[in-house]
């Protein structure tokens, strides 16, 4: 899911000064008591632009839908290696904000999200022991999500550049639930339609495709790009521009 659950949280501060702001964006101050709360809404004002992530004049962003996240490697169990390339996510921008708080002292953001349902579509490598033998083969994977409930922790800090106060993303990082286990459909893998079915079961029954085990995987490509994409976002502002008082 790359840049996933992206950059939402840091819509709210754009890296261009307040003058050449579009108004689709609510800024939040800094020194606002109920900071949280501005951003919360703020979000949802952008939210129906961020399908094609074009949020005004002058300020875009990755679209939302589909999005794209780097390629997603799953270690070896029973046999079964696995490798997801041409990664899409649809249902990325359907979230809902169930909570969000934002430190400016420390630098540091904590939202819960939620997600209704997200689909997950690419291409799909594996290599695996069927039937006493080893068989490599590739075709097109569905994986669809329910009810995921994402937390999300966002660390920054302050640099100096040509005399000037910046800010990075030292991290963003993502932990995922899901109320339902992860369904997982598989396309194109053999040519028989049996043997299709029978690989299917094989992988969805495989523990590494259970959510528990597949969402560190997930966890860590997003949060990759995220981190990346949010720098982006900050890379020409100064840390005044970014978050004003």
């Amino acid at each position: 899911m790359k840049s996933v659950i992206y950059v939402i949280l840091l819509f709210s501060f754009v890296n261009i000064s307040t003058e050449q702001l579009p108004p689709s964006i609510k800024l939040c101050r800094r020194s606002d008591p109920k900071l949280g709360e501005c951003i919360i809404n703020s979000i949802n004002h952008l939210k129906p632009l961020l399908a094609t992530g074009d949020l005004g004049p002058g300020l875009q962003i990755p679209p939302q839908e589909p999005s794209k996240i780097d390629d997603i490697y799953i270690g070896e169990s029973d046999g079964i290696q696995i490798v997801l390339t041409n990664v899409t996510i649809h249902g990325t921008s359907q979230f809902h904000i169930q909570k969000l708080r934002a430190n400016m002292q420390d630098l540091k953001m904590d939202a819960i999200l939620l997600y209704p349902k997200l689909e997950m579509t690419g291409h799909f490598q594996f290599r695996a022991n069927l039937f006493g033998r080893t068989v490599t083969n590739d075709g097109e994977v569905v994986i669809k999500i329910i009810n995921s409930v994402n937390r999300i922790t966002i660390k920054m800090q302050k640099f100096i550049k040509n005399g000037k106060e910046y800010i990075k993303f030292e991290d963003v990082s993502i932990k995922i639930k899901s109320s339902k286990p992860s369904s997982v459909e598989l396309k194109g893998i053999f040519g028989s339609k049996t043997l299709n079915e029978i690989a299917g079961a094989l992988v969805r029954e495989n523990p590494l495709f259970k959510s528990d085990r597949m969402n560190p995987y997930f966890e860590k490509s997003l949060s990759q790009t995220m981190t990346k994409v949010a720098n982006q976002i900050v890379s020409t502002a100064t840390f005044d521009e970014t978050f004003p008082l």
